[in-house]
C-alpha cells in the first residue's frame, strides 16, 4: 500500500499531494477510534482550557500535518539542496550554529516529532553541515531502506539506534552535528520529567553525549508556516547550557556512585553519567576521610551517606532529596551535618 501511495505522490504536482493529504487526514481521524481517542486525550491535557469542539479541530488538523509532512517526504528526493535550503525560514539562525560549533566538541541537536523535521535537517545538510541523524529501524525492510534512502539524498548520515554506540561519540569529536528526537517515552533508563503536568520518562542518551564530550546542545523545531507549499519556520534554542564537568560548579548537586563487582557507575542528579567497568574495589580500607584523595576537596558537602547494598538508578532517584533516618535497610553511615554536635553515625 505504501509502496503504492508513494508512486502516485511522486508524479502528482505538489498541490495535488497536499489536497489528497488533506482528505486521507480527515478521512483517518473518523476512522481511526483508537488513534482519535488518544489525540483527544493528548490535546485535553495540553489545552485544559479549549473546549470539546477545540479539541477535535486541533486532532484532526494535527493529522492532516502529518500526511502533509509524509508528502513532503515523499517528494524529497526529487528536490534540489536550493528548494530545500528556500523552504526553511529563518536563516539567520545558522549564524548562531556556527557560533555553537566554534568550540570544535560538535553539538547535540534534540528535535520533537513536531513539524517537519527532516526538511530541518537535509537544509542544514545542504548548507554544508555534517549532519548524523539517529534513527529506529522499521519493520519492513523496504520502507526502512526507502526511509534511510531519502534522509541519505538529502545530506544526512544516519545510524540506527540499536547499532549506534562509538559513532556518537565520534561524531561530536569531528565537529558534527548530532540530531535525536527525544519525545518518544522509553521505560527504565531515561530521565524522569513533568510534561504538561504529568510525569514522563524521556531519553538521557542526548544529555549523557554532551556531558561527556562537552559538546553544545541545540533544541530545534521545524513548524509548517504554509498549508499548501513546502515551507517551515526554523525555531531553535542556542542558550541551553551544559555544565563544562560532570558535576558543575556553583550549584549543589547529588552524586552517588554503585559498585557491582565489576562496573563502577557515577550518578549526578540522578543521571547516569559515567560506566567504567573495573575489578578492582573502589574501598579497601576503612573510610577515615571524605572529600580527601590526592589533595582536599574543593567544594561543600552535605548529607553523605554509605550503603552496603547495590541501590538502583530507580532507588537513587527516590532518595535524591529525602531526608533520611538512617534507619533505611542497608544504609550504614549517614552525616547529615544538621546538627554539630551529632553530625552523624
Amino acid at each position: 500500500m505504501w509502496q503504492l501511495a508513494t508512486a502516485v505522490l511522486k508524479r502528482m504536482p505538489a498541490r495535488g499531494g497536499y489536497t489528497a493529504a488533506k482528505v486521507v487526514g480527515i478521512v483517518g481521524y473518523y476512522t481511526w477510534p483508537r488513534g482519535r481517542k488518544a489525540m483527544h486525550r493528548n490535546y485535553r491535557r495540553v489545552l485544559p482550557a479549549a473546549s470539546r469542539d477545540e479539541i477535535r479541530r486541533t486532532a484532526r488538523r494535527s493529522l492532516v500535518n502529518y500526511c502533509c509532512y509524509l508528502v513532503d517526504f515523499v517528494r524529497f528526493p526529487a528536490l534540489t539542496p536550493e528548494q530545500i535550503t528556500s523552504a526553511v525560514g529563518n536563516p539567520g539562525r545558522f549564524q548562531d550554529l556556527d557560533r555553537a560549533l566554534e568550540g570544535g566538541k560538535g553539538a547535540v541537536v534534540i528535535g520533537l516529532h513536531f513539524g517537519n523535521w527532516d526538511l530541518g535537517a537535509g537544509a542544514t545538510a545542504a548548507r554544508g553541515y555534517p549532519v548524523t541523524v539517529v534513527a529506529e529501524t522499521f519493520g519492513d525492510p523496504r520502507l526502512d531502506a526507502m526511509v534511510v534512502g531519502a534522509r541519505t539524498r538529502l545530506g544526512m548520515t544516519v545510524l540506527k539506534m540499536e547499532r549506534a554506540g562509538p559513532s556518537l561519540i565520534r561524531t561530536l569529536q569531528r565537529n558534527g552535528l548530532l540530531a535525536l528526537l527525544i519525545d518518544r517515552p522509553v521505560g527504565g533508563d531515561g530521565v524522569k520529567v513533568s510534561f504538561f503536568g504529568a510525569p514522563v520518562e524521556v531519553p538521557a542518551g542526548p544529555a549523557r553525549l554532551a556531558l561527556r564530550t562537552g559538546a553544545t546542545i541545540v533544541v530545534v523545531g521545524f513548524p509548517r508556516v504554509a498549508p499548501n507549499a513546502l515551507a517551515v519556520e526554523t525555531l531553535t534554542d542556542f542558550d541551553f547550557t551544559m555544565p563544562t564537568g560532570l558535576v558543575p560548579a556553583g550549584s549543589w548537586c547529588h552524586v552517588a556512585m554503585t559498585y557491582d563487582g565489576s562496573v563502577l557507575r557515577a550518578y549526578v542528579n540522578g543521571m547516569e553519567v559515567t560506566i567504567k567497568p573495573t575489578t578492582e574495589t573502589p574501598l579497601v580500607e576503612p573510610v577515615r576521610w571524605i572529600g580527601k584523595v590526592l589533595g582536599a576537596f574543593n567544594g561543600q558537602m552535605d548529607e553523605v551517606r554509605f550503603w552496603n547494598v547495590l541501590r538502583t538508578k530507580d532507588e537513587i532517584r527516590e532518595s535524591l532529596t529525602k531526608q533520611l533516618t538512617g534507619n533505611e535497610p542497608g544504609l550504614v553511615g549517614l552525616w547529615n551535618f544538621d546538627d554539630p554536635a551529632n553530625p552523624g553515625r
